[in-house]
This record gives structure tokens, C-alpha cells and sequence, in this order.
């Protein structure tokens, strides 16, 4: 029953990693000749402030450029000091959304 258990968990963790693999080759075919510039907008919604910085700042470490070159956190009204001051010494920039064109950022999807 246990050997079934670690092949099984086994044979995960090689499907995963192949499917990776297929995923970064099928990647190199789509590169374009000359790396454009990435920006995430991110939308502060006043609750979750922490945690969505968190997440961005978490996939711009793991993949880094390949991600996003700036991290932009948009917020209707200006988050927690602290959360402004540690991420912004990480590089994210925060927005007004007053200062987007209208219609840019749409909360719901």
C-alpha cells in the first residue's frame, strides 16, 4: 500500500515537472527577437492590500523579468503606511485611480 502511495506521488511530481519542461520549450518558440517592457496593475481593494502585494511581489521574485518589470498597485483610497512603505522600498509603485483614464480598471470581471 506504501510503495503504491510513493510511486503514485512519484509519478506526480515527474508529470508536473515534464509538463514544465514542454512548457518552457514551447515558451522559446513564442520569445520575441527583442524583450518588451511588463507592468502588472494591480487593483488595492482596501481589505486585501497586504496579501495582493504579497502575491505579486511573490510570482515578480519567482519568475522575476520574465513576470513584470513593475509591480503598479492602483487603490482608491491610500493603503496602510506600512504596507506603502515596506512595498515601496521592494519597488512597487502605488496610483491613485484618478490619475487611469476612465474605464481603464474595472473592478469586477
Amino acid at each position: 500500500m506504501l510503495n503504491i502511495l510513493t510511486y503514485t506521488i512519484c509519478f506526480l511530481l515527474v508529470a508536473i515537472g515534464l509538463c514544465d519542461l514542454i512548457h518552457f520549450i514551447c515558451m522559446l518558440f513564442f520569445k520575441p527577437p527583442v524583450k518588451s517592457v511588463k507592468y502588472i496593475l494591480s487593483y488595492l481593494d482596501g481589505k486585501n492590500d497586504y496579501l495582493i502585494l504579497k502575491e505579486q511581489f511573490e510570482k515578480y521574485r519567482w519568475y522575476g523579468t520574465d513576470y513584470a518589470n513593475k509591480i503598479v498597485a492602483v487603490y482608491d483610497e491610500l493603503p496602510d503606511n506600512n504596507i506603502v512603505k515596506e512595498y515601496s522600498g521592494m519597488g512597487i509603485i502605488f496610483i491613485s485611480r484618478d490619475k487611469l483614464p476612465l474605464d481603464f480598471l474595472k473592478t469586477e470581471l
